[in-house]
């Protein structure tokens, strides 16, 4: 932000109080709501992530009998495939 543009800003906040706690409250929802959204997606990110790397070698450093099995990202989009 330039530098004018921030004195003019501080000159309105000053000016007028209550509209800088609406203002600053509009923005700490807004932050806390886009932080939240932002860790979700990178959540299941590295789930599928996680799953994908369970897919391709993970399950086969186990015994034998788990060879066969898939990750709950898998078994959900051949599920989802089959009935849609």
């Amino acid at each position: 932000m330039a530098p004018a543009a921030f004195l003019l800003l501080l000159g309105l906040l000053l000016k007028d109080l209550p509209f800088a706690i609406e203002m600053s409250v509009g923005a700490a929802v807004a932050w806390i709501a886009f932080t939240w959204w932002r860790g979700i997606r990178m959540a299941q990110a590295m789930a599928i992530k996680g799953d994908r790397s369970y897919d391709r070698s993970g399950k086969l450093s186990l015994v034998a009998e788990y060879h066969g099995t898939e990750s709950a990202t898998a078994a959900r989009s051949r599920k989802g495939k089959k009935n849609g």
